[in-house]
């Protein structure tokens, strides 16, 4: 029966296939672009995320900036969370944020990225990128703070940390971090600097009497020791 084969045939096809075949040919941009949205969106609920990473990856020489810039953190999307390729998922971040570097969102996953692979040069650079377009006091703050913890355990660079600390406590003058910062100078017998910092950090960093009296006693103690 000539009806019943066409439609066992119709039942094979894949509708991969179908779309594919639109988005590749369609003569109407239109088509072509919802024809290849509908085919990303099947390979996705089909599981066969590395055929979806190929069709993206392909749109990329098609597409304007903020086109490729979306495309670059869907790939990294996919390939770190369904392919386990974090490598790809990093170089994907790295181009999305170098097409738009105030993509915090990528920046934030960048650095999620290198501090997994315990890479301080390229965490480092991810945070500073995101506190360069960061809206957020507060998340500034963090990212200030982070900095410095990165200047001071991994780079021993005690100058960078002290810059990244004092434009922590601009945000936010009760920072307890800078206190430790000024003590540990103390403690490595930097006492110029001290003298330099504590009338200028002190009154700020510390909330009460009590506490600026309690900066005075580390500093004697350190005076002491040496």
């Amino acid at each position: 029966d000539p009806v019943v084969g066409h439609r066992s045939r119709y039942h094979q096809i894949e509708p991969a296939t179908v779309y594919a075949e639109l988005a590749d040919r369609a003569s109407d941009a239109s088509v072509r672009a919802a024809a290849a949205q509908r085919l990303e969106a099947w390979l996705e609920r089909a599981g066969r995320f590395a055929e979806l990473c190929e069709r993206l990856n392909a749109r990329l020489a098609s597409s304007d900036p903020a086109g490729a810039t979306a495309l670059h953190e869907r790939i990294a999307e996919v390939a770190e969370i369904r392919l386990g390729d974090p490598a790809r998922a990093r170089r994907h971040l790295e181009a999305a944020v170098t097409l738009d570097p105030t993509r915090a969102a990528a920046w934030r996953k960048l650095a999620s990225r290198c501090d997994e692979e315990t890479e301080a040069p390229g965490l480092v650079a991810a945070l500073e990128g995101e506190l360069a377009c960061t809206a957020s006091r507060e998340r500034a703050l963090a990212l200030h703070l982070q900095i410095a913890q990165i200047a001071r355990t991994r780079f021993g660079d005690g100058a960078r940390a002290e810059a990244q600390l004092r434009a922590a406590l601009a945000i936010d003058p009760c920072q307890a971090d800078a206190h430790a910062f000024l003590v540990e100078r103390l403690e490595a017998g930097d006492l110029k600097l001290a003298n330099q910092r504590l009338p200028v950090i002190a009154p700020s960093v510390f909330a009460d009497a009590d506490g600026i009296l309690d900066g005075l006693d580390a500093s004697f103690a350190a005076r002491d020791s040496l």
